[in-house]
């Protein structure tokens, strides 16, 4: 037979479990919409760098940020959507700056 206290601890890890869920479930309905990102809004990395600005969305799945930023070296960069963790009038991505860079050059 358990001990009371297995028995409770074991409760505490079922409601931690289903509490996660339920904010695991929040984050997917909070998803970034495409028409939230407009052109010349500036793009910051989860590190709080700026790397890069708008140009426009390439469909509803990548944006594609001007060439004319000092970050972007005069090429153009996309970044997919599934980064951006939010919208306000910055567009925040989930990525550090140097994951960012990193893609940009395995993107060519």
């Amino acid at each position: 037979m358990a001990e009371p206290s297995d028995i409770k601890a074991q409760e505490i890890v079922a409601q931690e479990v289903v509490a996660q869920e339920v904010v695991a479930q929040e984050v997917v309905a909070e998803e970034v919409a495409p028409q939230q990102i407009v052109p010349h809004m500036e793009v910051r990395s989860s590190d709080g760098l700026h790397v890069g600005t708008v140009d426009h969305m390439e469909g509803d799945t990548l944006i594609k940020l001007t060439r004319t930023d000092p970050a972007a070296h005069g090429r153009h960069h996309l970044l997919p959507l599934s980064w951006v963790e939010r919208v306000d009038e910055h567009v925040h991505l989930t990525a550090t700056a140097a994951d960012v860079r990193g893609y940009w050059e395995d993107a060519g």
